[in-house]
């Protein structure tokens, strides 16, 4: 009996499967991943907790951290020019003292292959970055000037665990012995110099010290923990989180859908069964207990197989994801399991237990008799299926609101759906009358139970919707991400480009046959104040508010707005635009800047004074040349800056680099080739995430729309048998059937694409931040797509009816 039940309701079975698969996959995925990245993220520091400063570490700070029995170590990072002989570059020179780095490891090559350690160079030695050795054509043992020192070349970087994607930091490394800093002579009252604390050891004691020194932290000084490494990855791991989240709370509620439509067929199924074996004598407690086994084996075979499948699932997307952390991840854990399985068994039970309870209190002649009886408590199984999803949603956004949204969502369009549905079966009544008789027959179904076609229609909505959904969210998180980084994406910057060497500059693109790039004027300045109040660090509560309100920003000018922004308030300027200020969005809100606010800066020992014309959206991201705070061109190019530009250039293409820098040898050219790459490989592996978490939606959604339609088949089979006693043609049969289930379907498809273009543009808006685009195309492809679906299911059902005599499709119905 329970083989039998397994085979005559696949439907519900494969639902029940794919739900916790879904579940227990994105559950375990989700859970690995943020272990990891918690594990990787102190080695991106190279510490647990970091203390940013911009004047040497203060004594209390390291003896504070020595009372607790922490590991310290300190570095100071610096640009410096290095040189060999008569030539010179641009370098961020680095010391380390011992014990560098206390998270994480450094990856050397020394001449006989790439190893990994944790060490710091031994005294009157550097570790080069490979772009310095290859441009200086340097090898192991060259010697090289550093300020007043000169140093023995060691080995090559190839990777510190610190390094960041940030422009300031992608000046090629210079790493030496913090012993041999005071010999370099390079530390002086005006340098620009960061200086780091690294502490690391027992959360406790690091939370305690965290405490003690936050409080009396001084101007240039902050703290930064693990939660803040790697700012420029968090976008994109954010958006694919909150894509595994939906995805999974998707096929949540598909699963509650499925569920719903196919126990009700299954509990009807069972009725006859049950009111002859009770008519025989057997007692109602022992059917209800029978059933009830029965149930809770189908239930817990499928739950099992979805969290195998799962477990399998869960493995495919690490180890797409598991190169953004870099890092052997955390073994799974079974609670998510455990909570994967209790999902699909409780689902089971809370659509089958109220309609067997209601069983025990209804006679067997009535069954009997009727054939088939209406259960009256299937409001209390939506009620538990509901509370289950809340539930499972709360668990996946450990928000409790989350599970009152999601139950808000489909009653909303569930009621839309029906309300909608009856407006349309009545205009379809008055429009098919002069249509032929087979397709009116197929109709008539339709508008003759309106409550029961509107169930059907919002019951296949809700999977198209999803469906739709999902489909279109995914792709327009792919395309943004690979937007960001198109063909042609900037990899090399030139910095300290003079006014007079622009021509040459030109010129060497001319040579050889490239494209001239775009070049921006850039200065230095302070901000003084905003709207006549003084700028004071202090009164800022953000850390990194605090830094932006210390620091010197690049300014720049020009007219034209660039093409990475995008104005949000203001005017655009024209050639006589003057006295004003365009403003990044970001440092606006931070800093409290607001249009028509007038800023003061000190640029060149000079105050320079404007208004705020503009408020700016950029995207950072873009490896573009970008500036927070822009200016018309009378407010700054009186003073003496230089000029910044940013290329691409391909592979074959590098020599060109090395061509600038012999013409122009005091620009420094900075590549960002191996940013660029890791970006990109970003990019690729999240790609493959939404493709593979996208598969589960589709499954789901189809489990829905296959439940919906096996659902009404049966009685439809049952009124074309009696049809073809009355003679009715095959050929018209399947054209009733055909008709009636396409019109369903087309109706379906076009609430459903209102649905999903409505969701994907407050999910865009609101949960992705992205974008958002309209989607016409989508209107016809899901009418079609609708009506196309269901046709396909009902198909095979259709010509059995025309291949059977009507007594075997009545024994079947």
């Amino acid at each position: 009996m329970f083989r039998r039940d397994v085979r005559h309701n696949s439907v519900l079975f494969v639902a029940l499967l794919l739900a916790v698969a879904a579940l227990s996959s994105v559950f375990l995925a989700t859970q690995r991943l943020q272990s990891g990245l918690q594990q990787k993220a102190a080695s991106l520091i190279a510490a647990d907790v970091l203390l940013r400063a911009d004047e040497p570490i203060r004594a209390e700070l390291l003896q504070r951290a020595q009372q607790l029995q922490l590991r310290t170590a300190r570095t100071v990072q610096f640009p410096s020019m290095l040189l060999v002989g008569e030539r010179s570059m641009l370098v961020s020179a680095k010391a380390v003292e011992a014990g560098y780095p206390l998270r994480g490891e450094l990856t050397l090559d020394a001449g006989q292959g790439a190893k990994t350690l944790q060490a710091v160079p031994a005294p009157g030695t550097v570790w080069l970055d490979p772009q310095i050795m290859r441009r200086m054509q340097l090898k192991p043992g060259a010697e090289i000037q550093l300020g007043d020192a000169r140093f023995r070349v060691a080995a090559s970087l190839q990777q510190e665990p610190d390094a960041t994607l940030s422009f300031a930091a992608l000046a090629p490394r210079l790493m030496f012995n913090w012993a041999d800093l005071p010999g370099t002579g390079l530390i002086q009252p005006e340098s620009r110099v960061s200086y780091r604390l690294l502490l690391a050891g027992e959360p406790a004691a690091l939370a305690r010290w965290v405490a003690a020194s936050k409080p009396g932290l001084q101007r240039g000084e902050s703290i930064e923990q693990i939660k803040d490494a790697r700012p420029e990855m968090q976008d994109m791991l954010e958006r694919a989180g909150y894509f595994l989240t939906l995805a999974a709370l998707l096929s949540s509620v598909l699963t509650v859908a499925t569920a719903w439509l196919a126990s009700q067929r299954y509990v009807q199924r069972h009725l006859l069964n049950w009111a002859l074996m009770k008519s025989m004598g057997e007692r109602s407690s022992r059917l209800f207990r029978l059933y009830l086994l029965q149930f809770l084996w189908l239930g817990g075979l499928a739950s099992a197989l979805g969290v195998l499948l799962g477990w399998l699932g869960q493995a495919a997307l690490v180890t797409m994801l598991g190169k953004l952390v870099m890092q052997d991840l955390p073994p799974p854990s079974l609670l998510p399991l455990l909570g994967a399985f209790l999902f699909g068994l409780l689902l089971m039970l809370a659509f089958v237990l109220p309609p067997l309870w209601s069983l025990r209190k209804i006679p067997a002649w009535q069954v009997l008799r009727q054939g088939e009886v209406r259960l009256p408590p299937w409001s209390t199984a939506l009620l538990l299926g509901g509370l289950l999803l809340a539930l499972v949603a709360w668990a996946l956004t450990r928000n409790v609101l989350a599970g009152g949204i999601m139950l808000a969502t489909v009653l909303v369009l569930g009621l839309l759906a029906a309300g909608l549905c009856l407006l349309w079966l009545r205009l379809l009544r008055r429009l098919a009358a002069r249509w032929p008789l087979p397709v009116r027959l197929g109709l008539s179904n339709l508008w003759r139970q309106p409550g029961l076609t509107s169930l059907k229609v919002a019951s296949l909505m809700l999977g198209l919707t999803a469906l739709l959904l999902i489909a279109v969210t995914g792709r327009d998180v792919l395309q943004y991400w690979q937007r960001q980084l198109p063909a042609g994406t900037p990899n090399r910057f030139v910095i300290n480009l003079q006014e007079d060497q622009m021509p040459q500059f030109r010129q060497v693109f001319r040579e050889a046959g490239l494209p001239e790039p775009v070049s921006y004027p850039m200065i230095r300045g302070r901000l003084l104040s905003i709207a006549g109040r003084e700028v004071k660090p202090e009164q800022y509560p953000d850390p990194q508010t605090r830094r932006l309100a210390r620091r010197e920003f690049n300014l720049s000018w020009g007219t034209a707005l660039p093409a990475d922004n995008r104005l949000i308030q203001g005017q655009p300027w024209g050639p006589g635009s003057r006295g004003g200020w365009s403003v990044e969005e970001g440092i606006a809100r931070q800093l409290g800047i607001r249009l028509g606010d007038e800023l003061r800066y000190e640029v060149a020992g000079q105050v320079v004074s404007g208004k705020v014309q503009q408020i700016r959206a950029l995207d950072w991201g873009s490896f573009r040349v970008n500036f927070f705070v822009t200016a018309t061109p009378d407010l700054l190019q009186q003073h003496a800056g230089n000029r910044i530009s940013s290329f691409y250039l391909a592979p074959q293409q590098a020599v060109l680099g090395d061509k600038l820098v012999q013409r122009m040898p005091n620009i420094s050219l900075i590549d960002v080739t191996a940013a660029l790459d890791q970006v990109q490989q970003i990019v690729t592996q999240l790609g493959r995430v939404v493709s593979f978490v996208l598969m589960f939606s589709i499954l789901s959604g189809l489990t829905v729309l296959a439940a919906s339609v096996q659902g009404s088949l049966p009685d439809r089979l049952r009124d074309a048998a009696v049809l073809r006693v009355l003679g009715m043609p095959k050929r018209a049969l399947r054209l009733a059937l055909v008709a009636e289930f396409s019109m369903l379907g087309a109706l379906a498809g076009m609430l459903a694409t209102a649905g999903a273009e409505g969701g994907a543009m407050l999910l865009a808006r609101y949960v992705l931040e992205i974008p958002y685009r309209g989607h016409p195309m989508l209107w016809g492809a899901g009418m079609l797509g609708g009506a196309l679906v269901v046709w396909l299911l009902v198909w095979p059902a259709a010509r059995r009816v025309s291949r059977q005599t009507p007594m075997q499709v009545l024994r079947e119905a």
